[in-house]
């Protein structure tokens, strides 16, 4: 273990464990999410962090009933304006920043827990176990139709993750509605808070790089909740990106987590086979969307290419030739190779 985290006396009506719970327009899905919170059947105290950030439907309004149902156990924020349009970190400042508990545990307003005694039992893993830091499971994945039955996070084998895996460039694979872990937040100094906050890596991803700094990571395979995948309607982060080449921002995503292992913890990460991928989703994009004549799409395949070759030394042929080519040129190339990329997607060996 890298760095221990440091005791701190909690005060006598703090509860044992702090969740969180974010939302956004999930009218849909607030009551199933605090359900599955309350239906929990547990031997210690906790409080729910909600935050509502400016929803234009009915979800503070529902908010509001539980609150009037459980007046000392929900705490909840009712934004006026949303916040995450102005900066991606403020939410996270607040729901850390309020966080009693010696635990955190995570649910977002659209997912829920479904098994009444996954609380308790991730909470007593983490009592008997000090050298652990997080605890998850695996979770059930539905989509506008229903079950996905074969989603790779329902059929994980129960593993441990180590600071090592973080190292040879591995993502601990915990989903945000199966994460229950030590409240680090409590003491660690406002230079690493900072890092973190302002760390462009998703929730998920850079709560796993900073909790690797403090202990190992036990996943059950146990499926204890459900996530949404939803893409057709509503503002989740899936409906937003459907369709839209996201291949620059996962790259400055895995950017942004290197850059944070090394600004925080003096520790190098490569994230090349990920990165790998990414760049070659860019390429594959581009390829796929040629009759839309989107300079957009090429100049980030372009971008990437460019990092991508200088960050690993690549000097093939396609990452010296592409990014210097003039782009008519590139579309003439592009459309040469398209059967060959759309054979490529059919077989699932890029994304779409």
């Amino acid at each position: 273990m890298e760095n221990s985290i440091k005791e701190k006396t909690q005060a006598e009506d703090a509860p044992l464990v702090s969740i969180c719970v974010i939302t956004y327009n999930h009218e849909k899905y607030i009551r199933q999410c605090l359900d599955g919170i309350f239906m929990q059947k547990v031997d210690f105290t906790y409080e729910v962090l909600v935050h509502d950030d400016a929803s234009p439907d009915g979800t503070a309004d529902i908010i509001r009933e539980y609150e009037a149902k459980y007046p000392d156990i929900i705490k909840p924020i009712y934004q006026t304006e949303n916040q995450y349009s102005k900066d991606r970190s403020i939410i996270s400042r607040l729901q850390y920043g309020r966080a009693k508990g010696k635990y955190i545990a995570q649910c977002e307003g659209d997912d829920y827990w479904t098994d009444p005694g996954k609380l308790q039992m991730q909470v007593d893993f983490l009592e008997a176990h000090p050298e652990y830091v997080e605890t998850g499971h695996n979770i059930s994945v539905i989509n506008e139709w229903g079950l996905i039955p074969n989603h790779p996070d329902s059929h994980r084998p129960e593993r441990v993750y180590t600071l090592n895996d973080i190292k040879q460039g591995k993502i601990w694979m915990v989903a945000t509605a199966s994460a229950v872990y030590r409240n680090i937040f409590l003491t660690i100094d406002e230079r690493l808070k900072e890092l973190y906050y302002t760390c462009p890596a998703t929730g998920d991803l850079k709560i796993s790089l900073i909790l690797s700094q403090y202990g190992d990571c036990y996943v059950f395979a146990r499926k204890m909740s459900v996530y949404r995948h939803i893409t057709t309607y509503g503002t989740s982060f899936n409906t937003r990106a459907k369709g839209k080449n996201s291949s620059f921002f996962w790259y400055n995503v895995y950017i942004g987590s290197i850059q944070f292992m090394k600004d925080g913890f003096d520790i190098e990460i490569t994230f090349k086979h990920l990165m790998s991928e990414v760049t070659a989703s860019s390429i594959a994009f581009w390829i796929l969307h040629l009759h839309q004549h989107d300079v957009k799409n090429y100049q980030i395949m372009v971008s990437i290419l460019k990092d991508y070759r200088h960050r690993f030394e690549n000097n093939s042929i396609l990452f010296n030739v592409l990014p210097n080519v003039p782009i008519q040129v590139g579309y003439m190339l592009g459309s040469k190779y398209l059967p060959i990329i759309r054979g490529f997607r059919k077989k699932g060996r890029l994304y779409k």
